[in-house]
């Protein structure tokens, strides 16, 4: 029994899983193309060191085709080590460069030699990660050669600092995606610096902007970039907008626009996400609800749409001017609220206007942004019930909305007598739950209906969670719908 437990436990170890029956090393007789495929995966101050596991691996990494220099110790020896090591390498050909790096000494000088190493290799895809740890460290400024390297089909940039575009524009022929994350782009003044980049990118299929700045437009076209079929621009304070992409499948679009957003000939839209935010005042509502009709205009054929709140608050703004939303056609749709006064008419006003929709998505979060004045809020308040002050039923309820989804938070509630039997449950989630009942009277071909409420409070309020959901399973519905409430 003693001899079988120590098999056992030398057959569990960790160290020797990789060894066949008769001690042999596995991992080391495989071939050497899958052997580079496993140092691919491997920081590139742990390539170096597989000399050591044995004979088969001595050497090999002269061969690697994918560098990532992340997590690099900061010892001078090292780094003279590391840039020693470079000079050994025989591959001609780099696949992928990865440099994920804070800003500061010892690294800095050296970032330009790495990247260039991987340029003259004719590298395919390259990931720049750079941070700063304290305020007056100047940001990492992008060398013009990467810009200009053809073999390209994939870049990524974070944190950096792109100022060269005002001379020059970007020769990018292969890049299929391009990712810019909290970058500098152009300078203050500088018009037409990021289309200027786009531009350089013919080719170019996918495309990525969050939290860039410096920017006052985005044009994208349809002549200069054919082949776009995905677009995120998000967390960004821009002028205007202009999107022209017949190849367009997914958009999706969230910041501060001062004066357009436009969308033409995008017909292969299948799926939208509009986060547009407005720092709007009586003096230009007309201005914001013209920003959002025109995009929701273009994108009434889309399958799957989301408005985020502040979407929803201008539709509730244009409710009030007497104005409908543009049609939606499409079978989804999502739409963010806290469910304040002033939304509700929103959250209306696009059901009124969407004429097919199967899907319906909620999502109630009480932290949304809020935009509007007092004077809007006075206006929206209504005495009771809003959702019963609705006399004609909505026809996508009536005909086409088989699905509801709705997420919502869990309240925290100050209540000072847990033991009062006649706590009065109900008020807790009025809001929500007057909008359920609404949608289970009226949604006559509803199938099913979900709601999730997941915790946000430090405790859990159960007996009240557990009342909620006896008053929403009471409410009138259809007979085919099935009502399911889960908490998380």
């Amino acid at each position: 029994m003693r001899n079988h437990q120590r098999t056992q436990r030398r057959g569990g170890g960790g160290g020797t899983a990789a060894l066949g029956g008769d001690g042999s090393d596995l991992i080391s007789s495989l071939p050497d193309s899958i052997k580079l495929e496993i140092l691919s995966f491997l920081p590139i101050k742990d390539v170096f060191q597989t000399d050591i596991l044995s004979k088969r691996w001595r050497g090999l990494w002269h061969f690697i085709r994918k560098l990532d220099f992340s997590l690099l110790p900061s010892t001078p020896q090292y780094l003279q080590d590391l840039n020693r090591s470079l000079t050994l390498l025989k591959t001609p050909k780099i696949e992928s460069f990865q440099l994920c790096s804070v800003i500061s000494a010892p690294y800095d000088c050296h970032f330009h030699e790495w990247i260039m190493f991987a340029l003259k290799r004719g590298v395919k895809e390259v990931n720049l990660h750079f941070s700063r740890q304290q305020e007056g460290i100047k940001t990492y400024i992008l060398p013009r050669e990467i810009l200009e390297c053809r073999s390209l089909t994939s870049l990524m940039l974070c944190g950096c600092k792109i100022e060269f575009l005002m001379r020059h524009s970007a020769n990018l022929p292969s890049v299929k995606t391009l990712r810019l994350m909290y970058c500098e782009i152009g300078s203050i003044g500088l018009i037409g610096s990021i289309d200027h980049l786009i531009a350089g990118c013919p080719t170019l299929e996918n495309l990525e902007i969050l939290g860039c700045y410096v920017l006052a437009f985005i044009h994208i076209s349809s002549i200069r970039n054919p082949r776009l079929k995905y677009l995120k621009i998000n967390q960004i304070n821009l002028l205007e907008l202009d999107i022209d992409a017949p190849n367009l499948v997914s958009l999706d679009i969230s910041g501060e626009f001062f004066e357009r957003v436009s969308l033409t000939n995008v017909a292969s839209l299948a799926q939208v996400g509009l986060g547009l935010e407005f720092g709007w005042t009586w003096y230009n509502a007309d201005k914001c609800c013209e920003i959002l009709w025109k995009p929701l205009e273009a994108i009434g054929h889309v399958k799957d749409l989301t408005l985020s709140n502040t979407c929803v608050q201008v539709l509730a703004l244009q409710a009030l001017k007497g104005l409908p939303a543009p049609t939606y056609n499409g079978k989804s749709l999502t739409m963010m609220t806290a469910l304040y006064e002033w939304e509700l008419r929103g959250i209306a006003n696009m059901l009124g206007s969407s004429t097919n929709i199967e899907t319906l998505n909620i999502l109630i979060k009480s932290e949304f942004i809020v935009w509007f004045e007092e004077e809007f809020v006075e206006v929206c308040n209504t005495d009771g019930d809003y959702w019963k002050t609705l006399e004609t039923p909505f026809h996508c309820l009536l005909h086409h909305v088989k699905i509801i989804d709705i997420t919502m938070e869990e309240r925290e509630l100050e209540i000072h007598n847990a033991d009062k039997e006649d706590l009065d449950y109900y008020k807790a989630y009025d809001k929500e739950t007057n909008l359920v009942q609404f949608l289970l009277k009226n949604a006559l071909v509803l199938e099913e209906m979900a709601i999730c409420i997941y915790k946000v409070a430090r405790v859990s309020n159960a007996r009240l969670l557990r009342q909620i959901s006896r008053t929403i399973r009471r409410f009138p519905k259809a007979p085919s719908a099935k009502i399911s409430i889960s908490y998380r």
